[in-house]
């Protein structure tokens, strides 16, 4: 059957499209989400995935093929156009939205007087299933945060917390860079610099 639709799109020059639903089930391999038989990805050249949420203006298009490279995108509904308009790669978008929320979840958390969290609590928090795909991508972008030092380690193994935000202090001098005196007799804008 396959062999008969080849020929057929050969000979006359065209791109037969099979369209079908999504199923809600969330799934690791998200190709997998096609409605059917996993026979139907094996029979397609490209398989093109558009996911959007119920109420959501956001949408996210992923394409895998024989021919094409690999692609995720996201896009965003404008109601003026109505057209999707493309934001970004859709990992990329994703790991911004993914510290916002994990910022929000520690802020939030911390107000119980604790502020050193594993992140099986800040995926409690968020209510997501903790063997789902989005656990393991809060877990992997909370230790990808600590990496680039917008966490850091708790004092108990496997914790992390917001750094702190208050003021770095300073003695009255240091010694800088060059040579030079730091005076910092009161936190402002200006530091005053004195070449010693």
């Amino acid at each position: 059957m396959k062999k008969q639709k080849i020929k057929l799109a050969m000979k006359n020059q065209v791109t037969i499209l099979f369209i079908t639903h999504l199923t809600k089930a969330q799934m690791d391999y998200n190709f997998n989400r096609i409605q059917g038989s996993v026979g139907m990805q094996g029979m397609t050249d490209a398989m093109w995935l558009f996911d959007r949420g119920d109420n959501s203006d956001k949408a996210s298009i992923t394409g895998r093929g024989r021919d094409i490279a690999d692609f995720e995108y996201a896009v965003t509904w404008n109601p003026v156009t109505w057209r999707y308009e493309y934001e970004g790669q859709l990992h990329e978008i994703n790991m911004r939205e993914n510290r916002l929320h994990i910022i929000k979840a520690l802020r939030a958390l911390s107000k119980s007087g604790e502020d050193e969290f594993t992140p099986l609590e800040v995926i409690k928090y968020r209510c997501i299933s903790p063997q789902s795909k989005e656990a393991r991508n809060i877990q992997k972008t909370m230790q990808r945060m600590r990496e680039a030092m917008e966490l850091v380690d708790g004092k108990v193994w496997g914790t992390y917390k917001l750094p702190d935000a208050s003021p770095p202090s300073f003695s009255n001098k240091k010694r800088g860079a060059g040579g030079m005196d730091f005076e910092a007799d009161k936190m402002s804008d200006d530091y005053k610099v004195s070449m010693s």
